[in-house]
Formats: C-alpha cells, structure tokens, sequence
C-alpha cells in the first residue's frame, strides 16, 4: 500500500480486533502460567509438609518400637505390638518414612516374627505396610533374613 493511501475502514476494525484478541489470549496464557505456578508452589508446599508429617509418624513408631522391646511380658509385648502394627497400617503410604529408622523398622519386623504365631489374623494382615517398605538391604535385615523368610512360609501354609 501506497504511503498516505486511505485503509478501508473494515480493515482497520478487522485489525483492531485482530490485535486485541490477541492480547486477550497473551493475557490468558500469563494468567494461566501465574496459576500453575502459584499451585505449583501450593503441591510443593503440600508435599513437603507430607513428608514432614510422615517423618514424625515414623519417629514415634520407632521410639515406640524400643519401648515395645523393653516390655518383659510377652503377652503385654505382644498387644502392644499389635497396637503398633495398626498405627503402621493406618500411615499408609506415609510408612515409607520408616526407612529414615532401618535399625527400628527391622526391629519392629523382627518383633513381628517373634509373635507371628499369637498375632490375631487381623494384625498379620496389618503387618504387610510394615514389610512393604523395608529395607531389604539392610544388615540387620540380612542377618534374619532367613528367620522372616521361614516365618512368610509359614503363614502362606496357613
């Protein structure tokens, strides 16, 4: 177009809106960038204190351990026990946090080897979050490796 040629009027509207939509749709994508970032934060912030709220859990759990150890009565050792094997059911996936306490959480195994054959069907059943994240690596594990493999025999024999 010629300098200091006339635009059709339509032109210009088309332009205009043409411009404006545009910027609309910039404004759009900022403001939903802005969001994913604001609940990026948010799921950041949420995890984290997930991950905090499971270290604590399982820090009871293994300060629980000990003191269950030091219960000389097998049958009040075994009760209390059975209590523990709940609360780890109940963390759920928050029990993945006892791997921060290896030496408790193959303690607490191993306690529940020693009672396996008195636990209720119940609290066996309870027992599987306590053995799903094991460390299966640990030294501790490895030296009654034997002792928990005998045990799970046992009970899938009935």
């Amino acid at each position: 177009m010629k300098p200091g040629a006339k635009v059709p009027e339509a032109a210009v509207e088309a332009a205009a809106k043409e411009a404006q939509a545009g910027e609309e749709e910039e404004g759009q994508e900022l403001r939903d960038e802005e969001e994913q970032g604001e609940s990026g934060d948010a799921d950041d912030e949420a995890a984290s204190e997930w991950r905090k709220q499971a270290r604590e859990e399982a820090e009871k759990l293994a300060l629980a351990v000990t003191r269950i150890e030091d219960i000389r009565d097998g049958v009040a050792q075994r009760r209390a026990l059975e209590r523990l094997l709940t609360q780890v059911d109940e963390m759920g996936l928050r029990s993945a946090a006892l791997r921060g306490f290896a030496s408790e959480h193959v303690r607490l195994v191993r306690l529940a080897v020693r009672h396996w054959n008195e636990l209720s069907k119940g609290a066996r059943d309870r027992s599987a979050m306590a053995l799903f994240f094991l460390d299966h690596e640990h030294p501790a594990f490895l030296r009654h490796d034997a002792t928990f493999r005998s045990c799970l025999r046992r009970e899938r024999r009935g």
